[in-house]
């Protein structure tokens, strides 16, 4: 049910800047850059171009539009292969740029997502500053969630909802498998915040990027007017039937 709301919601007269899918059919979306031409899109999939190094990591990222007010959810399926290469793949809010010694992500909150060869599989919820992660904090830190059981294809979702950001991988049936929360870092309350994604490997892919409102949660959403603002709701009956049942009982419209 979630999943069909956001795509809704996405499709919806609610659809706005920072409000889109991508299922990366052919080619990036108007939303999104590639800063260092270092994707590309086959087969509905975008993965790197081949790089330099390991530490040859690079970010495609929305293009400059404030995430760090309101609250969002972003999800996006990726598919880490079974190689004997070192992978890190990050997914996250902030600047979506490279940076420090290993080109991490600078000035963001983020997952990092461990392959089996380098990690175990092991996912952390990070926040790194202006020379990376591995600066000694603060605000730079990172907190383990859980490990991947193999590798494979999963879904990371990232939220924010208030002063919070929700964290969590789930599978393809989108059951999570972990989870997590940390506090709104201050390194990305910045007029310009994006979404982005990367790695450094070739094997690593992505699809089906979703960034979307999220759904009503409690009835008193739907009071006042309230369910209007989701566009997908034929009344505010509809709206506390969808909360009511657990977003099992889909909008009408």
């Amino acid at each position: 049910g979630l999943v069909l709301l956001l795509t809704l919601l996405t499709a919806s007269a609610l659809a706005a800047s920072n409000t889109f899918i991508d299922h990366f059919d052919a080619r990036l979306g108007s939303h999104l850059e590639d800063p260092d031409s270092a994707f590309t899109v086959t087969s509905g999939e975008i993965h790197r171009k081949i790089p330099t190094s390991g530490l040859d990591r690079r970010y495609v990222r929305t293009i400059p539009t404030s995430h760090d007010s309101g609250d969002w959810t972003y999800t996006i399926t990726f598919d880490i292969t079974n190689t004997s290469k070192l992978e890190i793949v990050f997914i996250g809010v902030g600047s979506g740029a490279a940076g420090g010694p290993y080109n991490e992500p600078i000035d963001s909150a983020e997952f990092r997502i461990h392959n089996q060869a380098i990690g175990g599989g092991m996912v952390h919820m990070a926040v790194s500053n202006a020379n990376g992660l591995f600066t000694p904090p603060p605000p730079g830190f990172a907190t383990y969630i859980g490990s991947l059981p193999t590798d494979g294809r999963y879904k990371a979702r990232l939220g924010k909802d208030g002063g919070l950001l929700h964290f969590s991988i789930l599978d393809l049936t989108d059951t999570a498998i972990m989870s997590g929360a940390i506090s709104v870092p201050s390194v990305i309350s910045d007029p310009i915040a994006r979404l982005f994604f990367g790695n450094a490997w070739p094997e690593t892919m992505y699809d089906d990027m979703i960034v979307a409102p999220p759904p009503p949660t409690t009835k008193d959403e739907c009071k006042k007017g309230g369910w209007e603002t989701y566009a997908v709701f034929k009344n505010r009956g509809d709206c506390v039937s969808f909360v009511a049942t657990g977003g099992k009982n889909l909008p009408a419209n």
